[in-house]
C-alpha cells in the first residue's frame, strides 16, 4: 500500500495545486491578520481617547474657583470610577502650581510620565505601559478659564479591551484555518471530480489492450481535449499500421509461393554449374516463406493490443499441429486462469514457433507450463521427450539467423531467433537446457509488465 505523501513533497499535480492554494491563502490570512490588528488596536484607541475628551469636558464643567483662590471640582461632576483606587481611569488637573488629582491615581507616581509642556488647541493622544501591568491611553487637552490655563491629562487602562481584541483575532485565525480546510477539501474534491476524465482514459486504454475498441470519453475539459485527441489518433493509426503490416508480410509469403515454383522448377531443370545454386537460394526463399506462414496460421487475425489469455489460447495448438504434420502426440497443458499482460499475437507467435519444433521433434509428448515466478516475473516452460541438443547447439540457436537445419537438414531451430526477439523485447529471457524428459527444455522469464 502507498504511503500518503506530504503536501510539501508530492510531485503530483492535486498536491502542487493544494500546495499553491495553501500558500496563497495562508498569506492572505496573515497579511488580514496583520490589518485586523492594526486596525482594531487603532480604532480601540481613538475609541478610549473619544471618551477621555468627554470626561474632560464633563471635568471643566464643574470645576469652580474657592474665595481663598483655589480651584476645585464638584463632587457631583466626578465619575465615580475615578474615585477607585488603580480602576483604570485616573485624571489630572495642571492650573499654574496647583495640581487636582484623581483618588484612583493613589500612591502612583507618575514622575517617569512626560506631560506635554507646550499649549496646544487639539487633543494629544498618548499610549504606554502604565504601572501594576495596565496599558494606557492618555489625552492632554488645554482650556482656558478667566485668563488661566486649566490643563487637563486623563488616562484609561485598555487591558480589558485588549484582552478582548484578543479573543476576536484568536476566534478569525480558528474561522480562517477552517475556511482553508474546506477550500482545500472542496478543491480536493473538484480536481478528482474532473480527473475522473483520466480514470475513463485509463480504463478505456486498458480495455483497448484486452482487445476491445478504444472509445475516449468525449466529455474531456477544454486544457487536454486536444492531447486527448492526439493520443487517441496515434493508438488507432499506430494499430491499424501493425495491422497492414502482419496482414501485409503474410499476403507477401503467399504471393512468393508461385515465384518459389518457377525457381524450383529452373533448378530441376538446368544442367550448368548454377543449379546448385538455384537449389540453395530456393531453399532459402522457401523457408523464409514458410515460416512467415506458419506465423500467420499461428496468429490468425491480427489483433495488436488484445492480452495473451493461455486457457483461451493455448490448448487450440494442439490440433493445429495435429492437422500439419498429420501424427497425433500429447500437447500436456498448465496453464492459469485470466490473462497475462502481454500481447496476444507476441505470445502466439513465441509459444507457437516453439511448440511447433517440439511438436517435430518429440517422440510422444510436449509439457507446456506457463505460472508466475519470482521477482515479480511469468515462467513459461515447453519440453519435449525428443532427442535434445547437445549444450553447443543450444547457445547456437538463440543467435540471430543461425538455425539448427543449416548444419543438418532438420528444422529444430527454425525461428527460435525470432523467438529470442519477441523475449527480448520484453526485457525477458530465454534458456535452452536439456528436458527430464529426454529432449530439449526452453524455459522463459517474461516480467510482469502489468504492475511494472
Amino acid at each position: 500500500m502507498t504511503k500518503p505523501r506530504s503536501i510539501f513533497k508530492s510531485d503530483s499535480l492535486e498536491t502542487q495545486l493544494q500546495r499553491q492554494l495553501f500558500l496563497v491563502l495562508s498569506l492572505v490570512l496573515m497579511t488580514v491578520l496583520v490589518v485586523i490588528h492594526l486596525s482594531v488596536q487603532q480604532l480601540s484607541v481613538r475609541f478610549v481617547a473619544s471618551g477621555l475628551q468627554h470626561d474632560a469636558e464633563s471635568l471643566l464643567a464643574g470645576i469652580t474657583k474657592t474665595p481663598s483662590s483655589e480651584w476645585t471640582i464638584e463632587e457631583s461632576r466626578i465619575n465615580s470610577v475615578y474615585q477607585r483606587p488603580y480602576s483604570g481611569h485616573y485624571f489630572i488637573v495642571s492650573i499654574g502650581t496647583q495640581e487636582i488629582r484623581s483618588r484612583s491615581l493613589w500612591d502612583i507616581d507618575l514622575d517617569r510620565l512626560t506631560l506635554q509642556d507646550e499649549v496646544s488647541s487639539k487633543p494629544v493622544i498618548g499610549h504606554f505601559d502604565g504601572p501594576h501591568g495596565q496599558e494606557w491611553v492618555t489625552v492632554t487637552v488645554d482650556f482656558t478659564s478667566e485668563d488661566q490655563t486649566l490643563r487637563f491629562w486623563l488616562a484609561e487602562d485598555i487591558k480589558p479591551l485588549l484582552t478582548l481584541q484578543l479573543q476576536f483575532e484568536i476566534g478569525v485565525i480558528l474561522l480562517f484555518v477552517l475556511s482553508v480546510l474546506f477550500l482545500l477539501f472542496l478543491q480536493r474534491k473538484i480536481i478528482r471530480q474532473n480527473f475522473l476524465t483520466f480514470d475513463q482514459m485509463h480504463q478505456a486504454i486498458e480495455s483497448f489492450h484486452q482487445g476491445e475498441e478504444l472509445i475516449f470519453p468525449k466529455n474531456v475539459p477544454d486544457e487536454v481535449k486536444e492531447l486527448v485527441g492526439v493520443i487517441e489518433r496515434t493508438l488507432i493509426r499506430s494499430t491499424k499500421q501493425v495491422q497492414r503490416s502482419r496482414t501485409a508480410v503474410g499476403n507477401l509469403a503467399h504471393e512468393l509461393k508461385r515465384p518459389l515454383q518457377n525457381l524450383r522448377w529452373l533448378a530441376e531443370n538446368s544442367h550448368d554449374s548454377k543449379s546448385d545454386d538455384l537449389t540453395l537460394i530456393y531453399e532459402q526463399l522457401q523457408n523464409l516463406v514458410v515460416r512467415e506462414l506458419r506465423r500467420a496460421a499461428i496468429s490468425g487475425n491480427p489483433s495488436p493490443g488484445k492480452r495473451f489469455k493461455p486457457k483461451i489460447d493455448l490448448p487450440m495448438f494442439e490440433t493445429l499441429l495435429e492437422r500439419q504434420y498429420g501424427h497425433s502426440k500429447k500437447l500436456i497443458l498448465d496453464l492459469p486462469e485470466g490473462s497475462l499482460p502481454f500481447d496476444r499475437d507476441d505470445m502466439l507467435e513465441l509459444i507457437g514457433n516453439l511448440l511447433d519444433n517440439a511438436w517435430r521433434f518429440s517422440k510422444t509428448s510436449i509439457h507446456l507450463t506457463v505460472h508466475p515466478g519470482v521477482s515479480n516475473n511469468w515462467q513459461i516452460t515447453i519440453e519435449d521427450d525428443g532427442l535434445g541438443l547437445s549444450e553447443l547447439d543450444c547457445d547456437m540457436l538463440t543467435e540471430r539467423g543461425v538455425t539448427k537445419d543449416e548444419a543438418t537438414g532438420h528444422h529444430q531451430g527454425l525461428g527460435l531467433h525470432i523467438c529470442q526477439a519477441v523475449v527480448e523485447s520484453y526485457d525477458g529471457e530465454m534458456t535452452l537446457m536439456k528436458s527430464e524428459w529426454g529432449g530439449l527444455k526452453v524455459l522463459i522469464h517474461l516480467p510482469n509488465t502489468a504492475n511494472a
